[in-house]
């Protein structure tokens, strides 16, 4: 072989060498300062911030009737902004407003008042009232304005009942009058709903061979409108609802 391949091949063996031997050192820096870096295996995160929610209003008048000659219980709540929950008992609540009068009386009872419960059995219905009232006075008022307190919230339960079984007595006479001629409640205008009293409990409608208790009986006479016709009904306060038959429509 000639002596110059012979020192080619010399120098690269010798080359190869003095690399193996730095690279020994190198990659042991290497190690070195990675074990010199605090792996963190367990990072805690900081927990976000909770989202604020609004808070409720406080109820500060409860008021109950329970017992009486039906047996009934009846609920009604008044939270701080002057919104108001009823329902008789058992039954999931309603959401009605107060009137502006009743908002007036019911803020100025919170400011006048401090808190206090009460309790009575009514002697002529046998209903049991109970109430309890959570207002920003320094004292609680004395035992006839809590009286006062607790009738002024049976009024409120009173009225908002009534308007309810009114407004679904309406919806009955205008589903009754629908399905008779064959179109859409939404055709169906109300002409008017008035309170009355009828001479029995028939509500003034007398049918061959029906026995009509003869008492006074509270309800509403409803007119509903339809392609310029009248037609009549007449409730109870109990849900009774009766077509007038004078005011039948005729068939379609």
């Amino acid at each position: 072989m000639p002596k110059a391949l012979w020192f080619a091949l010399g120098i690269s063996l010798a080359l190869m060498f003095l690399a193996a031997l730095l690279a020994g050192p190198l990659a042991r820096t290497e190690a070195d300062k990675a074990r010199m870096i605090p792996i963190q295996t367990n990072t805690v995160l900081p927990e976000p911030s909770p989202t604020p929610t609004a808070t409720p209003p406080t109820a500060r008048l409860q008021w109950w009737r329970e017992g009486g000659l039906a047996g009934h219980c009846e609920h009604l709540e008044i939270d701080s902004l002057g919104q108001v929950y009823y329902a008789p008992c058992g039954e999931g609540p309603r959401f009605a407003q107060l009137t502006e009068k009743e908002l007036e009386t019911y803020f100025l009872y919170l400011a006048q008042y401090g808190s206090f419960g009460y309790s009575i059995q009514e002697d002529d219905s046998q209903a049991s009232i109970r109430m309890h009232f959570t207002g920003r006075g320094s004292q609680p008022p004395p035992r006839e304005k809590q009286a006062e307190i607790a009738r002024w919230a049976e009024r409120v339960f009173d009225r908002l009942m009534t308007a309810e079984r009114r407004a679904d007595m309406v919806a009955a006479a205008r589903l009754d009058l629908a399905t008779r001629l064959g179109i859409s409640t939404d055709e169906i205008s109300i002409l008017s709903v008035k309170a009355t009293i009828w001479p029995d409990a028939c509500l003034g409608i007398q049918q061959p061979g029906l026995f009509c208790a003869q008492v006074q009986t509270p309800g509403y006479r409803i007119l509903l409108g339809y392609k310029g016709q009248a037609f009549e009904y007449r409730t109870d306060m109990h849900g009774m609802v009766r077509a007038f038959p004078t005011l039948q429509p005729a068939s379609p």
